[in-house]
């Protein structure tokens, strides 16, 4: 465990904040390495969440070292507390926001699923577990959908192979 984890209910909104700031600064920087024109548009709390989902869905050192590399020692858990309770309640609350979460499993693989996770997905993530027949089709008609035809369709054949997928999208609301 990092020398600076504390105990999780000492984890405060903003140093999850913080950390979001950091390790998606972090990302953009190395994200600018690969974009000659430094061009690069992206959401550093789609990113965080989707690591955070990849976390939850793994199992023990695998989940430790995403979470360990997102959180920089903060309590998972705790942070997963965080999320739910402040940006997804507080934010939908007072219309600033709306975000979605999925996770998409083929249906030749839906019996490797934990039978707890879809409710614990929802919970945690606001989100929603899907076994697919065509994930390719369902990745687009999701986002389709969630980004009310705004974001055109994202998945294509260079995913044929995939096992599953992990979605987040988030908008600001007007006001």
């Amino acid at each position: 465990m990092p020398t600076d984890a504390r105990s999780r209910d000492s984890i405060t909104v903003p140093e999850l904040a913080d950390r979001i700031r950091i390790f998606t600064g972090i990302l953009l920087q190395e994200l600018l390495k690969g974009a000659p024109d430094g061009n690069i548009v992206f959401s550093p709390y789609s990113i965080f969440t989707l690591l955070l989902l990849a976390a939850d869905a793994s199992a023990s050192r695998t989940r430790s070292e995403i979470a360990d590399a997102v959180l920089n020692g903060l309590d998972f858990d705790r942070s997963l507390d965080l999320l739910e309770n402040y940006i997804r309640k507080d934010l939908r609350r007072d219309n600033q926001f709306s975000s979605a979460s999925a996770v998409m499993v083929r249906n030749d693989k839906k019996d490797s699923v934990t039978p707890g996770y879809p409710e614990h997905l929802r919970k945690a993530f606001d989100g929603e577990l899907f076994a697919v027949e065509d994930l390719i089709a369902e990745v687009n008609n999701w986002v389709l959908g969630k980004s009310r035809g705004l974001i055109p369709p994202i998945a294509d054949d260079s995913m044929k192979e995939m096992l599953l997928c992990l979605l987040n999208a988030w908008a600001f609301l007007n006001r």
